[in-house]
């Protein structure tokens, strides 16, 4: 499942620089800035469901409203338990800073890092 993740949101990463906004960045901003706050004070189910909110807003940029709910299906199919996702700390953490790196990629309009980026943190790979 992660593999067709990697296929449809990277595939659409191209469009999500171009559509981006100063406002749509400003958001994905707040999105993140909770998940980090989250991450020191909330619980295990707030932080999963603060992750999902920022990629949904990420990928709803692509305009494409039919890829955005197939994205969403795909998630049901899989783990929805955050310690599936996310097995250590130091991963929340890294996850955390790869969606501040996914911002800089669109604030840059670099759609080729948003792919990397992208495709790194749906996998989970360290750098």
């Amino acid at each position: 499942m992660a593999e067709i993740r990697i296929l449809l949101e990277t595939g659409v990463a191209g469009r999500i620089v171009t559509a981006a906004t100063a406002t749509d960045i400003a958001l994905l901003e707040r999105l993140a800035a909770e998940f980090v706050r989250l991450m020191a004070d909330g619980t295990t189910l707030e932080l999963y469901e603060a992750n999902l909110a920022f990629h949904h807003h990420l990928l709803l940029l692509c305009g494409n409203l039919e890829l955005v709910a197939l994205v969403a299906e795909i998630r049901q199919r899989t783990s929805a338990a955050p310690v599936h996702q996310w097995t250590t700390r130091a991963r929340i953490a890294q996850s955390a800073r790869e969606h501040n790196e996914m911002i800089d990629a669109v604030r840059q309009g670099d759609g080729e890092r948003l792919r990397t980026v992208m495709t790194r943190h749906i996998r989970q790979q360290d750098r």
